[in-house]
């Protein structure tokens, strides 16, 4: 399993990179961009192997939206 965690990304250092707060120990919105091939990240440093999944899923310090306005937004944006 080592190997594979260091050479495709998996459902845990995905969603990593998607977590609101770094405070969590797991979310790392600075790195993580590998969405197939994660040996990129291992490679460039930005990687944070992790099997754990973020307690929240989001932009830090962004006001809730609901799904309606996030779909008009590129139409409207306000």
């Amino acid at each position: 399993m080592w190997v594979v965690e260091r050479t495709i990304s998996t459902p845990a250092t995905h969603s990593a990179h998607h977590g609101k707060n770094v405070a969590d120990g797991v979310t790392n919105y600075k790195g993580n961009f590998g969405n197939l091939l994660f040996f990129w990240d291992v490679l460039f440093r930005t990687a944070r192997i992790t099997r754990r999944y973020p307690d929240h899923i989001g932009v830090e310090n962004m006001a809730p939206v609901n799904a309606r306005t996030q779909l008009l937004w590129p139409i409207f944006r306000g």
